[in-house]
């Protein structure tokens, strides 16, 4: 190979190494920490503000987060990654009646499941809806039939890729272990099923499926954690869910710690720690999921 030919390879390599650089990192420039850190501080994460529910599209142009008040109370606005650079946040167009929170996009990022009250009309009562995405462009949203008392608010939708969908409530008409508990829905069959390996007389929530549904991190303050409420992981078998572990000290703090999310690539987690005036934006390697495997 020629000298002019070793230089073009080499810049070839490099702008390959550019773009395959993550949107996120144009948001954190530092390297992803093995101990959990504010993720974007002074921009996603703004001190006395609070926000969270942190999500990333699979094709990587398009970021969803919470932001709450205590005028609108939370709602779901996004950026928009386009010539290396985000968009400043807006707040998106079904985030529209009441609260709305928790977003999560489907595999194909064609979808948006999330969590509102504009059925309801009470605080924290919410149901779960789906919206469709078409690039930057909303559809309407429309609410799951999920057959449940009335009273009882579901949180945190987490969808398998043949449409399973996992949430937290406490809903004592279909069986309950605790204060609350991890479910599942069929819609086909439209049944809800209480996932009794993951659940505790304790609070269950906030549960994320991987996309390959070969793990499952959940929010609890069963007894033993690190702190207030705890991050731990179950691994399927092949025939169910083990028993949850919790991940460690590196991701839990003496504080709160919840709602987990994994990025479409399957390298960070994102999550959030809230505090009583505030709420910032966590994040780390998950090359942590992969160790706590190991020790299965």
């Amino acid at each position: 190979m020629n000298p002019k030919e070793l230089t073009l390879g080499i810049g070839l390599l490099l702008c390959l190494a550019c773009n395959s650089k993550s949107p996120l990192a144009h948001l954190d420039s530092g390297p992803p920490p093995e101990i959990a850190t504010v993720f974007a501080q002074g921009d996603i994460s703004k001190k006395g503000i609070r926000e969270g529910n942190v999500v990333l599209s699979p094709d990587g142009e398009l970021l969803l987060y919470v932001i709450r008040d205590s005028v609108t109370g939370p709602q779901i606005y996004q950026r928009i990654f386009q010539k290396d650079q985000w968009s400043s946040s807006e707040r998106v167009s079904f985030s529209d009646q009441g609260e709305n929170y928790e977003p999560f996009f489907t595999q194909d990022g064609e979808t948006v499941y999330f969590v509102s009250n504009r059925s309801t009309g009470e605080h924290w009562n919410g149901r779960i809806w789906k919206v469709g995405r078409n690039g930057n462009t909303w559809g309407e949203p429309t609410m799951l039939e999920i057959p449940v008392e009335t009273d009882k608010g579901l949180w945190f939708p987490s969808v398998t890729p043949d449409g399973l969908v996992y949430f937290g409530a406490s809903l004592f008409d279909v069986e309950n272990f605790g204060k609350s508990d991890i479910y599942s829905f069929d819609p086909t069959a439209k049944e809800i099923q209480n996932i009794k390996a993951l659940n505790t007389e304790a609070e269950e929530w906030d549960p994320f499926i991987s996309p390959d549904a070969s793990y499952m991190i959940l929010a609890s303050d069963r007894p033993g954690g690190h702190g207030a409420v705890d991050h731990y992981i179950s691994f399927w078998n092949g025939q169910g869910w083990e028993t949850p572990i919790n991940m460690g000290p590196t991701i839990n703090s003496p504080d709160f710690d919840v709602a987990a999310k994994v990025t479409p690539d399957g390298k960070l987690i994102l999550f959030d720690r809230p505090f009583p005036n505030d709420q910032d934006v966590y994040w780390i390697k998950a090359d942590l999921i992969d160790r706590l495997r190991a020790q299965q």
